[in-house]
Formats: C-alpha cells, sequence, structure tokens
C-alpha cells in the first residue's frame, strides 16, 4: 500500500495504455502480454494492479510474489517458476484480452520462456517498466521491498537489469479485429481474381502453381502465422546498423505501447508475396527509417513507401520480399508506363503491371487499428529470424543487378541451410519432434480449412435461404404497408367527408343564423317603423286638435255673434264630435297596439318553430352523418353528392321563403301607411265636414236672427256674416 501511494503520489503513471482513450480501445480488442521489469520495491506491483483496474474483467495478474519467487541473480531458475508459466499459459488459452507478468524479470533464460508463450498464442508482448523516481536508487529499495533484500543484492540485480533488450524488428501490430478484417479484404481480392479472365491469360506467371484449371491464389499464399504488422525498423536484437541509435529515438521511446490507425490504400500480389500497401502519417513518419534508401540506394522514392503489411508468401519466399516487391510497384508507377491493364471492380481499381504483379487501387481506404512496439522472439528463431540475410540480398540486387542476386541469394540460402542443418544436429531429438510436430499442425490446418471451406459453403447456403426469408419479409412488409396506406386513405376520405358534412352544417348554421338576425332586423325595423307612424298619427292628432282648437276659436267667435244659446248648442256639437272621434282613435291604437302584440308573438312563435326545426335538422344531420361514415365507394360519393344538392336546395327554397316573406312584410308596410294615410285622409275629411257643417249651422242661426229683426224692425246690426268676419 505504501508502495502504491508513493508511486501515484509522484504520479508515475503516465503511460498510453492507461490515460489515452484510443490506446484503451485497442488493447481492449487485442491479446496482450506486459512483461513488468524493475527492481524490489520499485512499483511494479502498483504498476500492475492499476493495470488491473483498468482492463476490470478482461485482466489476469500473475505475479511472482503470490508464488513465493525470491528475486535474486542465479545461474538456473528456480523450479517455482514452471507454476507460473503455467498459470501464463492457461490465460493465454482462454484467451484474456491483457495479461501482466508481475516480476523483476531480469534474466534473460526468462524472458525467452516468456517470448515463447507470447508467440504460441499469437500475443503481443510489451514490457512495462515503472516511473518511480527511486527505481534505481537500492538505499530506498532496501526499505521497501519485502523481501529484506540487502544493498548488495539489489546492486547485483540492477545490473542486469541495465542491459537492455532489443527486438528481432519495431512496428505497427494490428488488433484482433483488424486482423480479421484485413484478412477478408485480402481474402476477396484473391477469389476476385481466380475469376478474372484477364487474370487467367496470365497464369503462366506464377510457374508450375498453375493447372489446367487455374490456380488456388489462398492456397499458393502461405500466411505464416504470427500478428500482422508493418514493420518499421529490422533490428536483429540490437545487431543490426542503426538499430540501438533508433531504440533512442525521442518518438520511438515516446509512440512505445501507444495506438495508432493505419490507412491502408491498396492491395497487391506478385508470384511471390501478397500484401497490403500502407499511406503514413505525418506523425508516423517520425518513426520511420530511411528504408527505401537503405533497399534501392540509386532510386529517388518517397519516403515512407515501403509501409507494409505481408498477408502470405509463396512457398520458401520470407515476408520481407513483401517490401522489396511493393518497391518495384512503386518503380514502375513513378515511370508512368500507360500500357498498363486497368480493370474497374467494387473495390477499386485494378492494375496489371506485367510478370504477374497486380495492384488494387482502394476507392476507399481501409483503417486498421495498431499499437506501436516490438517482436521477442527467441534469438536463434523465429518467422523473420533471416531478415538480416534479406537486408543483405535487397543491397545486393540493387548493386549487382536482379540476377547476380538471384545467384548471391541461392549461396546465402546455402549457408543458411548448412547453419540451419548443424542446428538441427545440434538440437538432435527435439528438432525432430518439432519437425513431427509442424507436420502434424500443416495436417491438422489442412483439415481446418476443409472444415471451415465446408462451414463458408453452409454458411454461403444458410446466407442464401436467410435472404429469400428477408425478401419474403420484405415483400410482406410491403403488403402489409400497402394495406394499411388502403386503411389511412379511406379514413382520411372518411374524415374529409366529416369535415365536408361539419362545414356543411357549420355553413347552414351560419346561414341560418344570418336569416334569424335578419328577421330580428326586419322586427326592429317594423317596431321602429310603428314607432314612426305612431308620432305621425300622434303629431296628426296633436295638429288636429290644434285645428279644432283653431276651429273652436272660429266657432266661439262665431258664437259671439248669435245668441248665447246657439253657440252653446253648436259648441256641444262639436265636442261631443271630438270626443266622438277621439274615442274612436283611442280603439284604433288600442287596435293596432294588439295588432303589434299578436305580430310579435306570431313571430316569437315563428322563431320557436324555426329554432326546434333546426335543433330536428341537426339531429338528422348528426344521423346522416353517422350513417354515412358507415358506408363505402360510390355510396358515399352520391350520398355527399346528394346532401350537397339538398343543402343547396333548401338554401335555394329559404332564399325563396326570405324574398318572400320581405314581399309581404314589404307589402304590409306599404299596405299599413296607405291605411294609415287613408285613415288621416279621413279623418281630415270628417273634421272638415264637422267644420262646415258648424258653419253653416252658424250661417242659418245668423240669417234666421236678422230675418226676425227684420220682421220685428229693427236695424241691421251692421254686422257681416261669421265666415267673412273670421276671413
Amino acid at each position: 500500500m505504501q508502495e502504491q501511494a508513493l508511486e501515484r503520489a509522484e504520479g508515475s503513471l503516465p503511460f498510453p495504455f492507461l490515460d489515452d482513450e484510443a490506446s484503451v480501445e485497442a488493447y481492449r480488442e487485442s491479446r496482450t502480454l506486459f512483461i513488468m521489469r524493475g527492481l524490489p520495491g520499485s512499483g511494479k506491483s502498483a504498476l500492475a494492479n492499476t493495470i488491473a483496474e483498468k482492463y476490470k474483467g478482461i485482466c489476469r495478474v500473475i505475479s511472482a510474489d503470490h508464488k513465493k519467487v525470491r528475486p535474486e541473480v542465479c545461474p538456473a531458475l528456480p523450479e517455482k517458476y514452471k507454476e507460473l508459466d503455467e498459470e501464463a499459459r492457461r490465460c493465454c488459452q482462454e484467451g484474456v484480452a491483457v495479461v501482466v507478468i508481475d516480476d523483476t524479470n531480469h534474466q534473460w533464460g526468462r524472458l525467452e520462456k516468456l517470448f515463447d508463450i507470447a508467440s504460441e498464442y499469437q500475443y503481443l508482448a510489451l514490457f512495462v517498466e515503472p516511473k518511480t523516481p527511486w527505481k534505481k536508487d537500492c538505499a530506498v529499495l532496501e526499505k521497501m521491498t519485502q523481501w529484506e533484500l540487502p544493498q548488495s543484492e539489489l546492486e547485483d540485480l540492477r545490473g542486469s537489469l541495465e542491459e537492455p533488450v532489443y527486438p528481432l524488428f519495431y512496428g505497427w501490430f494490428l488488433t484482433r479485429k483488424s486482423q480479421c478484417h484485413t484478412k477478408e479484404t485480402g481474402k476477396k481480392l484473391l477469389e476476385a481474381l481466380g475469376e478474372l479472365d484477364e487474370f487467367k491469360e496470365h497464369w503462366a506467371d506464377f510457374g508450375g502453381a498453375a493447372s489446367e484449371k487455374g490456380i488456388n491464389l489462398e492456397e499458393y499464399f502461405d500466411g505464416k502465422g504470427g500478428i500482422l504488422h508493418c514493420t518499421t525498423k529490422f533490428s536483429d536484437y540490437g545487431k543490426a546498423k542503426g538499430a540501438q541509435e533508433y531504440a533512442e529515438l525521442e518518438a520511438v521511446k515516446e509512440f512505445y505501447s501507444s495506438a495508432f490507425h493505419l490507412q491502408i490504400s491498396g492491395l497487391f500480389i506478385t508470384p511471390r508475396t501478397a500484401g497490403a500497401r500502407v499511406r503514413l502519417s505525418d506523425k508516423q513518419l517520425e518513426v520511420w527509417p530511411d528504408s527505401e534508401k537503405e533497399a534501392m540506394p540509386s532510386e529517388e522514392l518517397p519516403r515512407g513507401s515501403q509501409a507494409h503489411i505481408t498477408l502470405g508468401c509463396a512457398k520458401d519466399v520470407e515476408p520481407v520480399q513483401t517490401g522489396l516487391d511493393l518497391l518495384e510497384f512503386i518503380k514502375l508507377e513513378k515511370v508512368g508506363d500507360q500500357d498498363w491493364a486497368v480493370k474497374d471492380t467494387d473495390q477499386g481499381k485494378l492494375c496489371y503491371f506485367g510478370k504477374g504483379m497486380w495492384m488494387l487501387e482502394l476507392s476507399e481506404e481501409v483503417t486498421v487499428k495498431t499499437v506501436f512496439g516490438g517482436f521477442y522472439p527467441k534469438e536463434e528463431g523465429g518467422e523473420e529470424a533471416g531478415v538480416e540475410v534479406k537486408v543483405g540480398e535487397e543491397r545486393a540486387v540493387e548493386k549487382e543487378g536482379e540476377e547476380r542476386a538471384v545467384e548471391k541469394v541461392g549461396e546465402e540460402r546455402a549457408v543458411e541451410k548448412v547453419g540451419e542443418e548443424r542446428a538441427v544436429e545440434k538440437e538432435g531429438e527435439e528438432r525432430a519432434v518439432e519437425k513431427v510436430g509442424e507436420e502434424r499442425a500443416v495436417v491438422k490446418e489442412g483439415e481446418e480449412r476443409a472444415v471451415e471451406k465446408v462451414g463458408e459453403e453452409r454458411a454461403v447456403v444458410k446466407e442464401g435461404e436467410e435472404r429469400a426469408v428477408e425478401k419474403e419479409g420484405e415483400e410482406r412488409a410491403v403488403e402489409k404497408v400497402g394495406e394499411e396506406r388502403a386503411v389511412e386513405k379511406v379514413g382520411e376520405e372518411r374524415a374529409v367527408e366529416k369535415v365536408g358534412e361539419e362545414r356543411a352544417v357549420e355553413k347552414e348554421g351560419e346561414e341560418r343564423a344570418v336569416e334569424k338576425e335578419g328577421e330580428e332586423r326586419a322586427v326592429e325595423k317594423e317596431v321602429e317603423k310603428e314607432g314612426e307612424e305612431r308620432a305621425v298619427v300622434k303629431e296628426g292628432e296633436e295638429r288636429a286638435v290644434e285645428k279644432v282648437g283653431e276651429e273652436r276659436a272660429v266657432e266661439k267667435e262665431g258664437e259671439e255673434r248669435v245668441e248665447e244659446g246657439e253657440e252653446r248648442a253648436v259648441e256641444k256639437d262639436v265636442e261631443e264630435k271630438v270626443e266622438k272621434e277621439g274615442e274612436e282613435r283611442a280603439v284604433e291604437i288600442v287596435v293596432e297596439e294588439k295588432a303589434v302584440e299578436k305580430v310579435g308573438e306570431e313571430r316569437a312563435v315563428e322563431k320557436e318553430g324555426e329554432e326546434r326545426v333546426e335543433e330536428g335538422e341537426e339531429r338528422a344531420v348528426e344521423k346522416d352523418v353517422e350513417e354515412k361514415v358507415e358506408k363505402e365507394g360510390e355510396e358515399k360519393a352520391v350520398e355527399k353528392e346528394g346532401e350537397e344538392r339538398a343543402v343547396e336546395k333548401e338554401g335555394e327554397e329559404r332564399a325563396v321563403e326570405k324574398d318572400v316573406e320581405e314581399k309581404v312584410e314589404k307589402e304590409g308596410e306599404e299596405r299599413a301607411v296607405e291605411k294609415v294615410v287613408e285613415e288621416k285622409a279621413v279623418e281630415k275629411e270628417g273634421e272638415e265636414r264637422v267644420v262646415e257643417k258648424g258653419e253653416e249651422r252658424v250661417e242659418e242661426k245668423g240669417e234666421g236672427k236678422e230675418k226676425e229683426n227684420q220682421q220685428e224692425g229693427k236695424p241691421a246690426t251692421g254686422k257681416k256674416k261669421g265666415k267673412c268676419t273670421v276671413m
């Protein structure tokens, strides 16, 4: 706990696999063997536990401390390491994504054992050392280690740990997921080429491997096993030229164990190799040496142009040849020969450069996830043990020409063969056993490939069946969609009809409201007119009264001229006449008021009847709407048209009724006016007759008086007739 607390307090965990999300994601898709290295107490266990926390559920820590393996410098490895190795092997067999070996790992023999396990199960081995300030301070470590080691033993351990461990080569190693995708892409190219007529015309480029039936490119190119990778620097365990300087580059130290995305721009095959062409970014070029100049000093080739991933090699061809083949393509591209055969495919543009050289320029680059690190096999073995020899072959090809290089390659291979035979003799029975195991592995691999092929064929059949089922399901889905759309269309039509009916009802209601408002206005107008007529009548009465008063004044003046008795008689008659006429007029007014009240009552009754009719019509319309929603097709259209015509007809009838009512009202008003005028004329005529009759009576009485006076001999009064005097 003290060790872990100190380490975290000092901020000693700046590792890409812990704090870089892209790297963490890449490690989750990979299989990695972290080999901890460092003195006891330097912080290895704390770092191992931090890795386990970061990759919880997919990580296993194998601790030498838990196995009670005491760290020491000794010629032979302790027997307890066997138990540790068995646990590591079980983890790799189970496919645990991250396996951590928590030990000092200070002896080369111990490291070789771990390298064997990693190579056997295709795990990427990476060295991890703590970055604590006291990691090499033996005085501090003596107090922190649980083993109570003296400084002298710690000093011995430190000496062995200070010796650097160089890999066979550095490079970008593809994650497990990206490996599967890249292999599948290469497989598609080989299958497409095998069926291409243009490729069949050049089978002879592949020598005796081609038969009358063609060539099986998948069998022709052996994948060689191992993790797919893009090599940056061949180190040969630090013995290659510039290997140690390369390991000390700041970019190499910084990017070690970091994740990178590589871009595959093309795929290519030759009679010797099959590979993927890689386009490097500026950041990736920081760890790329001038390998193009080393391989072809006489050529001016772009830096990074040799970057590639080996997908397969022909029999007896080493993977290093893939980079040389790619440079040959680049040289031909630089020349720009226009006679190359070009064919467009689904994956991109396919070009034939002659001599069995085919290049597919991908229309879309393929991105693969990788981790930058080193490959650490046993020094005397491994898939690329002869890489250094191949580098010499490459230089010879450039200096002396292809023919001399071939001869030199043959000589070097002979030398290599002698060395291998000597190694075989030295190893004895172990090599023989290994060879038998390899042959059995080949047989087993052939059987597995046959099983895979049968499985693929079955998968194709199954895929066809699934596609048929999917197609049938799609057709059913289309039919279902059509039915749903038909139902939706019917629903929309019904909704439109319902909206139309509702609008018709609303329109009819609005028209009725307008009619009702018009009737109310007509009643108001009629009431106003009657009021005006009553005002006119009242005014006429007032004028009649005034006229009567004037006549009464005239009569009074006439009565003054006649006898008092006669005047009173005349006045009495006039008063009686006026009273009688006033009573008749009052009766007429009462009759008119009752007529107005009766008209109002009749209109109220009509209004109530219309409201009931409207209510009944609304209910009828609602009933019709419900019946229409249930009907379909042409019946709905006919009903809708009938309703529209009924509404139009009803509107026309109502318009006619309204015109008739307006005409009747107008005629009634005109008749009422005529009647009032006639009545006024009659009243006026009656009044004039009364006045004339009174005047006649006055004149008669005046003449009679004069005759009596004349008969009695009385002198004339000298007064004229009352009528003349009045005038």
